[in-house]
């Protein structure tokens, strides 16, 4: 049984018990056999909110869980387009420094950035100019 630390106004912090899957499908059939939460919330044990959260997600999305969002955190600065723009721009002229990258995104593309954001994006990218040089000469 796993278990995870929640941050209560009362109490700073309480430890509380995840539903395993097993719990999770007989409060699913539960549901579906037509009893109510307030029968299965002793039952299981669980809060009645929790089973409560549970019929919401089998109605929205026919799974006990709500899926994970994918996107989480701040947007990217740079786009994909961006990105292939600046890799087109790197193949041509492979021994742009920083400034140089940071020009042409802002005269191409609109968009301000700074020298470490373009320095993590060709590291993100794996790019390196001794590669691009040593491709250009091939």
């Amino acid at each position: 049984m796993r278990y995870i630390t929640v941050k209560t106004a009362k109490k700073p912090y309480k430890t509380r018990k995840l539903l395993t899957e097993t719990q999770r499908e007989f409060i699913r059939t539960s549901l579906e056999a037509g009893l109510l939460p307030e029968k299965i919330a002793p039952t299981v044990p669980c809060a009645y909110i929790t089973v409560r959260r549970i019929q919401r997600n089998i109605c929205l999305f026919g799974k006990t869980t709500a899926p994970r969002s994918l996107k989480q955190g701040r947007p990217r600065t740079l786009n994909d387009e961006m990105l292939d723009g600046l890799r087109s721009f790197l193949e041509e002229k492979p021994t742009a420094c920083l400034v140089e990258m940071r020009s042409f995104l802002y005269n191409e593309y609109n968009v301000r950035v700074c020298n470490s954001t373009v320095s993590r994006v060709l590291s993100e990218q794996k790019w390196a100019k001794k590669k691009l040089i040593w491709a250009r000469n091939k």
